[in-house]
């Protein structure tokens, strides 16, 4: 059936040739008229040979070709002419699923691009983002070192007041050994005041007394030895009256108001004492003036030898 189909071709007229000729898709028509064209030459070649007309080309007439053998080439060339045909849509329309898979494919590389631009801006934003966190969390950690030196600081207060809070503890006890202290001397200053009034009243009593004797009594040995004995127990008020004034002094190491007491109470014995010391003085004055002989003229010289020699003793 091929050899025959060449023959049959080889035997054409060139315009069948020529239809037979389209190869290429680029040179086929886009419409069916390669497909009538081939119909009509077939249908040429099987009337030509149906009347005894086929004209055969470089001596293809010795083929002897026969009627039979041509109408199976002719159906077997129609065959191929609905199958070319069918190729052709099933290209055509697979040529339009190419353009659109291609349409498609280049609208998703748009997409890819878009996407790929929108992954490189959503990677620098995290960049940025990463950045941020970076100086958060240093500034968190810095924050954290911030707290942790204030949170020391309020231990060292804490301390401190604490410390503060034993010494005004401290200070409030010593304050009331202070007071009590205060109190006590306070005492001791009432006291010493008392008998300072209770020695000046009795320094003019004997100063009175003294006065008296003096003046009414005669100048005797007994005289002489009382005047004596009130002398001394004026020294010894003196004496007394001394100790008196250096207790009242204020002793190292008080408060403030402990030593402005004691020298209130100082200046109150200190102020006394000129009126007790001033006493003293009249006294001793006193015992130490001339006593008048009121005995006899043999008296007198006896008289005259004691007083000589207690007035020496004074």
């Amino acid at each position: 059936v091929a050899n025959a189909g060449t023959a049959v071709l080889a035997a054409a007229p060139p315009a069948a040739q020529a239809c037979w000729a389209w190869e290429e898709p680029s040179q086929r028509p886009a419409d069916g008229t390669a497909v009538s064209a081939r119909a009509e030459a077939a249908d040429g070649l099987v009337a030509g040979a149906a009347g005894g007309h086929v004209v055969p080309a470089g001596g293809s007439a010795a083929l002897g070709v026969r009627q039979e053998d041509l109408e199976l080439v002719m159906s077997h060339v129609d065959a191929l002419f609905d199958q070319v045909a069918t190729l052709e849509e099933e290209k055509r329309s697979s040529y339009g699923d190419a353009l659109a898979r291609l349409a498609r494919l280049e609208q998703l590389e748009r997409t890819c691009e878009q996407q790929s631009e929108l992954i490189s801006q959503q990677a620098r934003q995290l960049e940025v983002q990463d950045s941020l966190l970076k100086s958060q969390t240093e500034q968190l950690v810095q924050h954290d070192q911030l707290i942790q030196q204030q949170d020391q600081q309020i231990a060292d207060l804490d301390t401190a007041l604490q410390q503060q809070e034993e010494k005004v503890q401290q200070q409030e006890v010593q304050l009331q050994q202070q007071d009590q202290l205060i109190e006590h001397q306070e005492r001791l200053v009432a006291e010493h005041d008392a008998r300072l009034g209770q020695q000046e009243k009795q320094m003019e009593q004997h100063k009175a007394m003294m006065n008296d004797f003096l003046v009414t009594s005669h100048n005797s040995q007994q005289q002489q030895q009382h005047v004596e004995e009130l002398r001394q127990e004026l020294h010894q008020m003196q004496l007394q009256m001394q100790m008196y004034q250096a207790q009242l002094q204020p002793r190292p190491g008080p408060s403030e108001s402990t030593s402005g007491l004691v020298g209130a109470g100082a200046l109150a014995a200190a102020s006394a004492a000129p009126g007790a010391a001033r006493a003293a003085a009249g006294l001793c004055a006193t015992a130490r003036a001339p006593i008048p002989d009121l005995r006899g003229p043999a008296a007198a010289g006896d008289g005259g030898a004691a007083s000589g020699a207690a007035v020496p003793s004074a």
